[in-house]
C-alpha cells in the first residue's frame, strides 16, 4: 500500500471527497481514508486525520 503522489496529482477525486471525508472525521472522531484499487495495489487518494484525538 502506498500513496499514490502522480494519481492524487493527475485526478480531481481528492478535490471532491476532501470536505466529506473531513466531515466524517469530525464526527467520527476518526481519521478517515480514501483507497482505490488499481490491478492488484491498493492507492491511497486522500486521508484525513481528526481536529483532536
Amino acid at each position: 500500500m502506498y500513496l499514490g503522489h502522480a494519481y492524487v496529482a493527475s485526478h480531481p477525486l481528492p478535490k471532491v471527497v476532501q470536505p466529506i471525508l473531513e466531515a466524517l472525521s469530525q464526527r467520527v472522531q476518526e481519521s478517515c481514508s480514501l483507497a482505490v484499487l488499481n490491478s492488484v495495489e491498493i492507492v491511497f487518494v486522500e486521508r484525513i486525520e481528526p481536529a483532536q484525538l
